[in-house]
């Protein structure tokens, strides 16, 4: 059997036009948005659609009951503009997700594709497949040369191997530049979790576009402002001058000298350890994992105080857990409150940021209340506290020194 569109092809097979690009694979539909459409769109999905609204699904919904958020999503537009006609969709066996159909599929879940590695083009395929060429003929260039007890490689190979590895960092680089995102307001949306996502004008969900906004004030707090217009120039200058390809050791170079001006203004001691977060919500799993790290088998006992009056996924990262759908560096969707692996065994104790009457909560009292219950357990094993002190809530108070306590 010919291809798909074989004899529009064949038109232009003597053209201008690389065959690379004439005789690729004809890609999906879905592909105009990205190989990581299906993590975004559930993500976008799971911020829009509270729990609660998710776990009253069934009886907002009881005929053909959305089994996801995403579904829930679907139906709630169809809702919105054909109230009451939902007893005319009749769903059938493994189709129609937003109607509530109950199939199954080892290629593709209620949470989407399982290897998004189908939304690939030709185009994609060819190139990957010529860097394992590359990488396999440079492996057996080493086998030959071994395998006759050569300690050094002849003419012929060597200059096999570095046509290999031109050719890998050649198409390596074409990659990068297809794929990254190089301008400053992609690259402040880009690499981290939905709160970066930009809605339909153009912000993310705390109103903030990814560039200076005239007349705005900026705010130096965990809610969110926009870049003021020096740290967009200065940034913008800093990035024209590194390279066009994804080169992790010139980034990591910057933000050593970040932290080393950080240090001088602080003046903190010789020898301090400074890390680098993008948020104050990111930056809870830093004493998790130096807690772990020091005691490795020990259980932790993480602190997590103001509750009420801190950002909405601090009492899931002060729990070792999942706060986002999306995570850096991975397109697999992520379900929050779900353990991050690494951390061990992580018990969390949340204190609130007011009392019932709504005066501000004695934190330390309320610390210390805790820990005379845990010394009652003389069963229990030892252990690792993790403690927080927040300094400047929501409303602006500071929280009592628990450290004190103990």
């Amino acid at each position: 059997a010919r291809m798909e569109k074989f004899c529009l092809r064949e038109l232009f097979d003597d053209g201008d036009i690389p065959q690379d690009v004439v005789w690729r694979t004809k890609a999906m539909q879905c592909e105009g948005v990205g190989t990581d459409w299906v993590s975004i769109l559930q993500a976008m999905c799971g911020d829009v659609v509270s729990d609660a609204e998710f776990a009253d699904a069934a009886t907002k919904f009881p005929l053909n009951t959305p089994h996801s958020k995403e579904e829930y999503y679907y139906r709630k537009i169809f809702e919105e503009h054909f109230k009451g006609f939902d007893k005319f969709v009749h769903v059938w066996e493994g189709g129609c997700r937003a109607g509530g159909a109950a199939w199954e599929s080892s290629a593709y879940t209620r949470a989407g594709l399982v290897n998004t590695d189908q939304l690939k083009h030709g185009l994609m395929e060819t190139e990957e497949a010529a860097v394992a060429q590359a990488i396999e003929a440079a492996a057996e260039s080493d086998k030959s040369a071994s395998a006759h007890n050569s300690p050094v490689m002849s003419v012929a190979l060597l200059e096999r191997r570095e046509s290999a590895m031109a050719e890998q960092r050649r198409l390596r680089e074409l990659t990068l530049k297809r794929k990254q995102p190089r301008t400053l307001p992609e690259l402040l949306v880009s690499g981290g979790d939905s709160r970066l996502t930009l809605l339909d004008n153009g912000a993310n969900a705390y109103h903030c576009p990814p560039r200076p906004v005239e007349g705005a004030v900026i705010r130096g707090s965990c809610t969110g402002s926009p870049p003021n217009v020096a740290g967009f120039d200065a940034a913008s200058a800093l990035l024209s001058t590194l390279p066009d390809t994804d080169d992790a050791i010139a980034v990591g170079t910057e933000l050593d000298k970040v932290r080393q001006r950080l240090l001088e203004a602080l003046e903190l001691p010789e020898g301090t350890a400074l890390v680098l977060t993008p948020s104050g919500t990111c930056a809870e799993y830093v004493p998790l994992a130096v807690a772990r790290e020091l005691f490795p088998s020990a259980p932790i006992r993480s602190v997590h105080t103001a509750e009420g009056e801190t950002g909405a996924g601090g009492v899931h990262a002060c729990g070792g857990r999942y706060f986002n759908t999306q995570v850096p560096l991975s397109q697999t969707p992520r379900t929050v409150g779900m353990p991050v692996p690494g951390f061990g065994k992580v018990e969390l104790l949340t204190i609130a940021a007011r009392n019932a009457d709504g005066t501000e909560k004695d934190a330390a009292t309320a610390f210390a209340d805790a820990v005379a219950q845990d010394a009652n357990d003389a069963d229990a094993e030892a252990p690792v506290w993790v403690l927080r002190q927040v300094v400047g809530t929501k409303t602006g108070f500071t929280t009592s020194d628990i450290a004190s306590v103990l």
